[in-house]
């Protein structure tokens, strides 16, 4: 693929998961809802000022890869497009769905058996992706079970973004984990400033998905 053309092809593919896959993911049941909260329904988020917005990140995602190596490249279109759009539904809802996360964790072993062949070195780059994902579950997974900080859908989530970072380098990698805990922790702390003063049903919740997508693409931006 032309690098040029990532950015494109990325943002066709977000805007085409929040059209087509978004308003066909099944709803929570009742004992998921968050007390108080009215979520938007996934099929009120194919509208099209959420396509567009869809479209907009899968672009800025995109952009971000345009300097990556041809055997990173799958992986991020992936991360920049599918991807995009289910951060787009967290950042609305506060939910990241399981079926569209596995849809993106299918899309990404495609990925990575494509970025595989276009690599000079497949054995390093597929024990540096599979160091990274693991450590990273790990670490989140702790998060997850220590401290409740976080959800479990971004335990899911985590591994599946150090795929990009991890294919360029171990230190971009690490970055990654550096910006997006800082991005979504940053994201939180101004969710909780703005509910002092405007109460909220979600309380302590925010979406973290977000943070965690965004320092992804800035430590491949970075790398």
């Amino acid at each position: 693929m032309d690098a040029l053309a990532l950015p494109a092809v990325a943002a066709a593919l977000a805007w085409s998961t929040q059209y087509a896959i978004v308003p066909r993911i099944p709803e929570p049941t009742a004992d998921e809802w968050t007390p108080g909260w009215t979520k938007p329904t996934y099929a009120g988020l194919a509208s099209p000022r959420d396509q567009t917005a869809a479209g907009l990140l899968g672009l800025l995602g995109g952009a971000s890869a345009l300097a990556c190596p041809p055997w990173q490249v799958p992986v991020m279109v992936v991360l920049a497009g599918p991807v995009a759009s289910l951060a787009l539904v967290d950042a609305r809802t506060t939910y990241l769905p399981v079926s569209l996360t596995r849809l993106c964790q299918l899309l990404a072993v495609v990925a990575m058996i494509a970025g595989l062949t276009l690599s000079s070195t497949p054995g390093p780059l597929a024990i540096r992706w599979a160091v990274a994902a693991t450590a990273t579950w790990l670490v989140f997974w702790l998060m997850w079970r220590l401290t409740r900080s976080l959800g479990y859908g971004d335990v899911r989530l985590a591994p599946l973004l150090a795929l990009g970072p991890a294919a360029g380098s171990l230190e971009s990698w690490t970055w990654f984990l550096v910006l997006g805990t800082g991005i979504a922790a940053a994201w939180g702390l101004a969710a909780q400033l703005w509910r002092r003063s405007r109460p909220s049903p979600l309380g302590t919740i925010f979406p973290y998905g977000p943070g965690l997508v965004l320092g992804c693409w800035l430590a491949v931006a970075l790398s």
